[in-house]
């Protein structure tokens, strides 16, 4: 009996702030598991030589990482029934992308010149234990790597498992404005 209070309770729930907020801390918890899984199944499986290298592996512990978390907001969202709104890019979508990709690697370019100028190495301007003076390509790779899964997954987290939960007409959290 307590199991059916609990699901008519997620159906019509007294509280639907709490109710979301319980979903997402239980989503995000998954996502944290299937990160820390994946993490240990590829150690399991060798090293980033074993791979090929670095790049490689990180395409392929990006791949699996992201697949899984799209599977798991996929399922969330069709059993939500959320209107995801995905839709082809056109070209007026083209300069709001090139700055969002070219900003961070601009950024790491300016650091670079001004460790180049000031003569103070890129590790230490950035806190990083890298190497003595490393060259720009192999940063710009692991950065290019880091955009290519980090920002698709924080668009499944952000924007459909948190802002479409409490977007929804029963959570509405005040004024509209």
């Amino acid at each position: 009996m307590p199991l059916q209070n609990f699901s008519r309770s997620l159906r019509n729930p007294e509280h639907p702030l709490l109710r979301e907020f319980s979903l997402i801390t239980a989503l995000l918890t998954g996502v944290y598991v299937w990160q820390q899984l994946v993490a240990e199944v590829l150690a399991i499986v060798g090293s980033p030589s074993a791979f090929g290298g670095i790049i490689v592996y990180g395409l392929i512990h990006g791949g699996v990482l992201l697949s899984g978390i799209g599977l798991l907001v996929g399922a969330y969202a069709s059993l939500r029934e959320f209107e995801i709104g995905l839709k082809p890019l056109s070209t007026s979508d083209l300069p709001i992308i090139g700055v969002a990709v070219l900003t961070p690697l601009v950024l790491v370019g300016l650091t670079k010149l001004v460790g180049i100028v000031t003569n103070v190495p890129y590790t230490s301007l950035t806190k990083t234990s890298v190497a003595a003076n490393p060259p720009l390509g192999p940063i710009l790779a692991i950065l290019g790597l880091g955009l290519l899964v980090g920002v698709p997954t924080l668009v499944l987290i952000c924007q459909i498992l948190i802002q479409e939960a409490f977007a929804k007409p029963s959570v509405q959290m005040g004024p509209s404005f």
